[in-house]
């Protein structure tokens, strides 16, 4: 079994010279940026101050001019984030390869039957990683995302329970299959 991927999630601007970035450890092979929080954060300079692959993420499904952000970020990020409730539109699809795509499902289910639905729905549209994260309202559900990674026999699926009930699944979902894990980007010091 492959190495999962450690995924650093940078959420507050870097500071000028990049020392957050510069100070990953080597370990830490992606860097997903979140435009909807910081805007379009020129690739070029990111990729002078971080050694890994790029991950591109629009989580806000309303942000403005969506489509042609993501299509323009293809040209310059190793992998963009494409949301099954907005993204997989045919011209999204035409324009952004399979080998970028991170097909990625956000919300909440309390059955096993309806988050192997949503991963059949995902999985259907060709893509190098899909991503499942789910709101857990109740203890059971939290195990929800480890159950269906237990079920599954392929390494392109990451699944978890975000928010104070699902934290702690993120870390035993590697030993699930998960081919990555996220983490917070340190905030810079300026």
């Amino acid at each position: 079994m492959a190495q999962p991927s450690l995924i650093a999630t940078l959420l507050d601007p870097p500071s000028p010279e990049g020392a957050e970035l510069t100070a990953l450890p080597a370990s830490v092979e992606w860097l997903e940026v979140r435009a909807d929080v910081l805007g379009d954060i020129d690739p070029e300079w990111l990729r002078d101050h971080f050694r890994g692959r790029l991950l591109y993420s629009l989580s806000n499904s309303e942000a403005i001019d969506r489509p042609r952000r993501l299509e323009n970020a293809a040209r310059f990020y190793d992998r963009v984030e494409l949301h099954a409730e907005t993204d997989l539109t045919t011209k999204l699809l035409t324009r952004i390869s399979p080998e970028k795509r991170f097909v990625s499902w956000y919300g909440h289910v309390n059955q096993l039957s309806q988050l192997q639905d949503r991963l059949d729905h995902l999985s259907s549209v060709p893509s190098a990683v899909y991503k499942i994260v789910t709101t857990a309202k109740t203890i059971a559900e939290e195990f929800l995302p480890l159950a269906l990674l237990k079920s599954l026999r392929r390494t392109d699926t990451i699944a978890f329970s975000n928010g104070p009930l699902g934290f702690w699944n993120r870390l035993l979902t590697l030993q699930l299959g998960s081919p990555a894990i996220f983490g917070r980007a340190a905030q810079g010091s300026a």
